[in-house]
Order: C-alpha cells, then structure tokens, then sequence
C-alpha cells in the first residue's frame, strides 16, 4: 500500500471525511474533503533522512532510484516551481489561472 501510516492518520482527523486512497490511478493520491474542501492529496517520499534548509526539488538526483509513479507526484510540483520562477509576476499570474479556472468551470455548467 502506498499510503500506509499517513493514511491511517489522515482517516482519524476529525475534519478529514470521504478519506480514500486512489492507488490505481497513473499518479496514486488521497482523495478527501478537508473542513468540507475537497483536496486530491498527491505525494512522494525520498530518501532523505531530513529535508535540508536549501531543499531544491529541481535536483534531478531526487529521483535516483524513485519508483516511476512517485517521479510523476513530484513532476507536477517540479513543473509548477519551474513555471513560477520564469513568471515575471507571480500574483498576476496566479489571477489569470483563476480567472481561467473559472470561465471554464462556468462554461461547464452551460
């Protein structure tokens, strides 16, 4: 099981409801609703005993040796680092995406 322990963990929370674990999908994740949010929760473990003050995910030797699956969980947050230090504005930035995110939300209620 992919998620083991941290499950567990997650289900006992008491704003943690609709706990489930995808472990079939292309990238494994947690499916919940936090404080009535709902959160697809992906993550990776690496072979780090502590994660270190100048921690950079861009370190292509974090994946030495990672089971391809938990290479694609850290690929969307290495590919979402990468895009937001090329931004020259980061707040416009993250305004266009929401702005985006809802036309085509509302669209999709059409």
């Amino acid at each position: 099981m992919y998620f083991g322990s941290f499950f567990e963990l997650l289900e006992k929370q008491p704003e943690v409801t609709e706990c489930r674990a995808v472990e079939e999908a292309l990238v494994p994740f947690v499916k919940m609703n936090f404080d009535g949010i709902k959160v697809d929760l992906l993550f990776a473990w690496l072979a780090l005993k502590e994660i270190p003050d100048n921690f950079d995910l861009r370190d292509d030797m974090l994946l030495k040796n990672l089971d391809p699956r938990l290479v694609r969980s850290l690929n969307g947050c290495r590919a979402t680092d990468e895009i937001l230090r090329l931004v020259p504005n980061i707040d416009n930035f993250r305004l266009a995406l929401r702005s985006i995110k809802l036309k085509v939300t509302e669209s999709l209620h059409f």
